[in-house]
């Protein structure tokens, strides 16, 4: 048994089954949204986490619990089209969105059911990854009165398309609008085949990797794997107006960038950066995108700047 393994085993699993709850909301029309939620009856703050593409909460097991083990009240929602919400396609490992609205509306959604009501009196901080700080930058634009903090991990402001050229996107939404290819997969999308590719992951950490790729083999739900032709206008159109969403946020921000990112372009978090007056950045050294799954050393950078980032704010 490795040490992540003893880990799961000995804290965190045991810790889950006496303290976990889950359920389902209903977001719009019948589009029904998985949430997870722990509650610390000595809370300081609630913490709400918003997931990356083609994320699950299983990949979130250790900081669900490391956020508790802090003091705080955790909440976890899994978006539409990922984990055990509903989707709105057949293909187990494609990503579809209409319109980053619908991640929004999930988010609300969670937000006033669960989230605000299971933890009145206390500060509200919102947590997201990647794709998710795109989600949570919009929804605290749209919605200031909701939470008194937010971190942003890695967050997809803008995306990192890889060499593709902007004429090359152009004609990607031309041609997805002609011939109606909104749910199929993208051109140089790859299927979920259950190998194992570490070197070539957004993590560090082998031991962390191995145990979320078995979660994702082991569920059918959770093998979301690549995007649709829609997820990627969709995303465009979203990440477009980030730089307008900046400047109308006012809440304290945490912004931690890995610095050997590939999954984002880091231009957008740099953006970001000079158009907010509230937001504390923070570049972690040879970090690749998932800083969760980093390196010993990475993951203590990253959870030191998370803990005194709140603990400035006497929470």
């Amino acid at each position: 048994m490795n040490n992540f393994e003893s880990y799961l085993e000995q804290e965190i699993k045991p810790w889950m089954l006496t303290h976990l709850k889950s359920g389902q909301i209903i977001s719009d029309k019948k589009t029904h949204i998985q949430y997870y939620y722990a509650i610390n009856p000595d809370a300081k703050a609630s913490i709400t986490v918003v997931h990356g593409f083609c994320e699950f909460f299983s990949k979130y097991h250790e900081v669900f619990y490391r956020f508790y083990k802090q003091g705080y009240s955790v909440f976890f929602l899994e978006l539409r089209g990922h984990g055990f919400s509903s989707r709105q396609v057949r293909v187990k490992d494609a990503v579809y969105i209409k319109n980053y609205e619908d991640y929004l509306r999930d988010l609300n959604a969670f937000t006033k059911q669960i989230v605000l009501p299971k933890s009145q009196g206390l500060k509200h901080v919102l947590f997201a990854h990647s794709m998710g700080g795109c989600v949570a930058t919009l929804y605290l634009a749209s919605h200031p009165e909701d939470y008194d903090y937010a971190i942003l991990s890695s967050p997809m402001l803008k995306i990192n398309y890889g060499g593709v050229k902007p004429w090359q996107i152009r004609t990607l939404t031309h041609v997805s609008n002609i011939f109606h290819l909104g749910k199929m997969l993208v051109p140089t999308a790859t299927r979920f085949t259950g190998e194992n590719h570490f070197e070539k992951s957004n993590a560090l950490d082998r031991e962390r990797y191995d145990y979320q790729m078995d979660e994702r083999k082991q569920n059918k739900s959770y093998q979301t794997w690549s995007p649709t032709y829609e997820w990627t206008i969709a995303s465009r159109k979203a990440t477009d107006i980030i730089p307008i969403c900046a400047r109308k946020i006012h809440i304290p921000i945490l912004l931690m960038q890995a610095e050997n990112d590939t999954m984002v372009d880091n231009d957008g978090q740099n953006l970001f950066k000079e158009l907010s007056k509230t937001t504390k950045f923070v570049v972690i050294p040879h970090a690749k995108h998932e800083l969760y799954n980093g390196t010993d050393e990475i993951r203590k950078i990253f959870y030191e700047n998370i803990f005194s980032f709140l603990h400035e704010y006497n929470i």
